[in-house]
């Protein structure tokens, strides 16, 4: 973390092997807070959450005067994955930080529309997407998510990160830093774009699954 110290935003990648911890009581939370507070800078953190009830792949939020916005809980486990860990229960979150409202998934969700645009109707202006590694169809995806929702998606692996405007121009960070004009967050013409939707013929997607 010491290593970007003058970041406004400090997002980690999916790491599936860290050591499961209580959110947001761990040990972890609380160090990611006081980094956060001593360093101004808001952190997203992917951590394996243990509960009572069992295991979940979860990313928190916290703000950068050090207070904890709360977390989100991975939707889409795949199958293998199902043996150790349970389903997100929690939605999908807008958190309302200082300088954005952001809103994170992770993984498996790329691969899902709906994500995507829950979170662009609820009001994210950045949707950070946080995955363990990079597949090659991840930047063809984010732009289709970007451009139908308006919404500005940052890319975050181990191997490759990137920004992805609406307009599609898709911006490769080096050194996992980069600068994005606030302006882009709010230069949108999504609500526009959402205003033309139909709700109700949506209904049947939800009633439906999977042969």
């Amino acid at each position: 973390m010491n290593e970007f110290p003058e970041a406004d935003i400090l997002c980690f990648p999916e790491n599936l092997r860290s050591d499961p911890c209580e959110i947001p009581e761990g040990d972890e939370i609380l160090n990611a807070r006081i980094f956060a507070e001593s360093t101004r800078s808001i952190i997203i953190l992917p951590l394996i959450e243990k509960t009572p009830g069992g295991k979940y792949i979860t990313t928190a939020v916290i703000d950068s005067d050090g207070e904890y916005l709360g977390k989100y809980r991975r939707v889409h486990v795949s199958r293998e994955e199902r043996a150790e860990f349970l389903i997100g229960d929690l939605g999908f979150p807008v958190f309302q930080a200082s300088i954005c409202k952001i809103g994170v998934t992770m993984s498996r969700d790329i691969y899902h529309p709906e994500p995507f645009r829950i979170l662009s109707i609820d009001g994210a202006e950045v949707i950070f997407h946080l995955s363990s590694k990079f597949h090659r169809d991840f930047e063809y995806l984010l732009k289709a998510h970007s451009m139908m929702n308006q919404v500005v998606i940052v890319e975050v692996t181990p191997e490759r990160s990137m920004v992805v405007e609406p307009e599609g121009t898709v911006i490769d960070v080096e050194n996992s830093c980069f600068e994005l004009p606030y302006g882009t967050l709010r230069n949108t013409g999504k609500r526009n774009l959402m205003g033309e939707r139909v709700p109700h013929e949506y209904i049947r997607l939800c009633q439906r699954s999977f042969p």
